[in-house]
């Protein structure tokens, strides 16, 4: 029997282009996911994924603008007595024109389980619109898109960034990004019954560069704070994720190791291995990889660089990628 893989793609605006290249390559390469998770711009990408629709999605992010995803800059009386700097209408009209109801269709029939990461801003909850019969935790709840429209309006809201740009509402409840609480949507792959995993991340693993730039406006200056937290939320994200992989890896080595040298029975060890003290009691050994990029890819919003970013993902090297087992 084949091994569950599953992808779970960040956020990151026009940063999405690296996330593409990647796929594309790991695509030529022969790859498949049957569980494909997504917040933001990877909530873009994840439902045309699960279709193979690879070169739609590279056409998509490389001849993507500006103008294709936001208004022009609200009026500032606008803004004083509005929900955000920009409107998405853009955005919304793009996603319609893609997802047709042929390809809708085809989504739906594709076999795969996809996680769109938003956050209600009534419950501050952390949102999955899904098609997957994955019910809830604590840790998020579980919607199932009901048709073509609401599927539409989820990738809307996976991203939005707040104040940016406008809440998405829905059933009366206002969502957001998913990135707010989750940059990384891993652990619902964890849960759906992934055992390997593959994040592609568009943030890099280093120290950020120090910027002597004076930030001069309010889009600017909020994008820079999100960027931050995006980076703070990723961090713990990956960390988590990590853990899980660590920990559970080193229990059932453990336990090995305690059959092969105690001579205890199989039922004996159970007792001891299921004990309430044991935090990874039930979690299973998973693969984990991580792909992102050596250098940072700039603020999600200018669409200026878009043909460098998908070149930069394909071009991304195996050797710079982890397993964590």
């Amino acid at each position: 029997m084949s091994q569950m893989n599953a992808v779970a793609l960040s956020g990151g605006g026009d940063k999405g282009a690296f996330t593409v290249g990647v796929l594309k390559r790991l695509y030529n390469k022969g790859e498949r996911f049957d569980i494909i998770a997504g917040t933001s711009t990877g909530a873009l990408i994840a439902p045309l994924l699960a279709i193979d629709e690879i070169d739609l999605l590279w056409s998509i992010y490389e001849n993507v603008k500006k103008e294709d995803v936001l208004s022009q800059l609200k009026p500032a009386t606008e803004i004083i007595t509005g929900t955000s700097l920009y409107d998405v209408k853009p955005l919304e009209r793009m996603i319609r024109r893609i997802v047709t109801d042929e390809m809708y269709m085809r989504i739906m029939d594709s076999g795969k389980e996809i996680f769109i990461s938003t956050v209600c801003l009534q419950n501050q909850r952390l949102t999955y619109f899904t098609n997957s019969a994955l019910p809830g935790t604590k840790h998020y709840d579980m919607l199932r898109w009901r048709d073509r429209d609401q599927f539409i309006m989820a990738i809307v809201a996976s991203c939005i960034q707040p104040v940016i740009m406008p809440p998405v509402n829905m059933s009366r409840l206002q969502f957001v990004d998913g990135g707010i609480r989750n940059f990384l949507p891993a652990d619902v792959t964890i849960d759906a019954g992934a055992e390997n995993i593959t994040a592609i991340i568009t943030l890099p693993d280093n120290e950020r560069p120090f910027d002597a730039d004076v930030l001069g406006n309010v889009k600017d200056i909020l994008l820079r704070t999100l960027d931050i937290f995006s980076n703070e939320v990723y961090s713990n994200d990956i960390r988590i994720t990590e853990l899980y992989s660590k920990g559970a890896s080193f229990v059932e080595a453990l336990r090995e190791r305690v059959k092969r040298n105690t001579g205890l029975t199989d039922e004996q060890i159970d007792v001891i291995f299921t004990s309430a003290g044991n935090p990874f009691f039930g979690k299973r050994k998973i693969g984990l990889r991580v792909i992102r990029p050596q250098r940072n890819l700039g603020d999600g919003l200018s669409f200026t660089n878009m043909k460098e970013m998908l070149a930069l993902g394909y071009d991304t090297p195996d050797s710079i990628t982890s397993f964590y087992v």
